[in-house]
């Protein structure tokens, strides 16, 4: 289990960013009362959420099973193709969430947000235990 998380650079830096975004999203839900201003909170879990993906991608090889070499999951498996969908709706809530400024908009954005980027990480996650 213990290389699955510390086994070279990408997986370091990507489980370091899993515990930020962790940290980040129980600190903003301990706070929520107290914020005024939820689309910097948004942004912020967007970036996060970007920047994991990356340095997940990179831990999976997924760009070695692009180019016919092994990655964790295969192109067409279950987790890809979850992966991507859900990487559609947290495009599709970004973009809406840049137009659309309204405090109650944002704070409800910040939660779907949440949920959807953590269903993501869980879904690979579990793959890359169970694989």
């Amino acid at each position: 289990m213990k290389e699955l998380y510390f086994s070279d650079i990408w997986a370091i830096i990507s489980t370091c960013l899993l515990v930020v975004l962790l940290v980040y999203v129980g600190m903003v839900l301990i706070r929520r009362k107290e914020i005024v201003r939820w689309n910097k909170h948004v942004y912020s879990l967007i970036g996060i959420g970007l920047v994991l993906c990356c340095f997940v991608v990179m831990r999976d090889r997924y760009v070695e099973s692009m180019q016919g070499g092994e990655g964790v999951f295969l192109l067409d498996s279950i987790q890809i193709l979850s992966a991507y969908v859900l990487a559609m709706c947290i495009g599709g809530i970004a973009l809406v969430s840049f137009v659309i400024r309204k405090k109650k908009y944002q704070k409800i954005m910040f939660y779907i947000l949440t949920c959807v980027i953590l269903c993501k990480v869980l879904i690979i996650e579990i793959s890359r235990v169970i694989c």
